[in-house]
């Protein structure tokens, strides 16, 4: 008796209702049918030439090539692995004369050898082991296996000097040729000063200046890597005539400063402008920059970018 009143109480449904339960399971039937369909029965794919699938793979590497240019701020793109260092048949080389499969065997990596010898061609070739320092992002960890090995031609480099140098037109070789050259602050030189160096024209003189702007000044050389389209050696070039006095740089008071100011920055995005301005207000200011971790918008890595940048008055 029980079980007839739950049945007519729950499963009676009046015209309405019974249409809602029918328009329901017919729904179902359809999804149940299409997904069996896609499933004993797939969409056909294009086939694909086998000169398609070389070029295609051809752009990957390509690409992958490109993303490697562009995150040489990683160390682990930079250099070779310690086991890998280990498994090197180290042999004495002299880097003015090693061609790019001879600078792969011995460790590096494709792109870092390619820019050694681009360094060597189009700055000027090296006259101690010291000098592949200046080679811009060269593996510290290869660097300091590869010392004891290597072995320099001084009379080569002496011979090849000269004639890198006369690459350059007659006005900057006298200013890369002169004992009294001073370098230049990347942090207050103006797009004039900055295109007496050797290899800087108007574009990226103006394109410094503009990212000067937007970071408030130069505290790292990784920064310039923010240029458009910049070239290897015209790192290279900046890291050796030029220094960063970073003395000179604009710091953004946490405690005065407004939304604009802060959002505008390469290093935040607005959201965490906005959280940070509204901490600010709720715990009436800031007493140290490292109280801006408190607001769980800024990482660890975010706050060792941004907090060269900031200040508490």
């Amino acid at each position: 008796m029980i079980w007839k009143r739950i049945a007519r109480d729950y499963f009676t449904f009046n015209k309405r209702e019974s249409r809602g339960v029918y328009s329901l399971v017919i729904l179902l039937l359809v999804l149940c049918c299409l997904h069996l369909g896609v499933k004993f029965y797939p969409l056909s794919y294009e086939k694909y030439s086998e000169e398609d699938l070389l070029a295609f793979r051809s752009l990957s590497e390509s690409i992958s090539y490109s993303n490697k240019n562009e995150t040489l701020i990683s160390a682990t793109s930079s250099g070779s692995s310690a086991s890998q260092m280990e498994s090197i048949d180290w042999h004495s080389f002299d880097p003015n004369k090693a061609d790019t499969s001879e600078l792969i065997e011995l460790g590096l990596k494709p792109w870092m050898a390619a820019r050694i010898i681009k360094y060597r061609e189009k700055v000027r070739p090296f006259e101690s082991a010291e000098d592949l320092k200046k080679v811009y992002n060269i593996d510290t960890v290869w660097l300091q296996q590869a010392f004891p090995y290597i072995e320099i031609d001084q009379d080569f480099a002496k011979e090849a000097l000269p004639v890198e140098r006369g690459r350059f037109s007659k006005e900057n070789q006298s200013l890369k040729d002169s004992s009294e050259f001073v370098l230049i602050d990347l942090n207050t030189a103006d797009t004039n000063l900055l295109k007496s160096i050797p290899g800087i024209g108007s574009f990226y003189a103006k394109q410094i200046v503009e990212l000067r702007e937007r970071y408030g000044g130069f505290r790292s050389f990784d920064q310039l890597l923010g240029l458009y389209k910049v070239r290897d050696e015209t790192l290279t070039i900046l890291s050796e005539k030029t220094v960063l006095d970073t003395s000179s740089v604009k710091r953004i008071d946490l405690n005065s400063c407004s939304l604009k100011e802060l959002g505008r920055h390469p290093y935040l995005s607005w959201k965490q402008a906005r959280i940070i301005m509204a901490y600010r207000e709720q715990h009436q200011g800031f007493r140290s920059v490292k109280e801006i971790l408190r607001t769980d918008v800024i990482t660890d890595s975010v706050y060792l970018k941004i907090a060269p940048y900031l200040m508490v008055k």
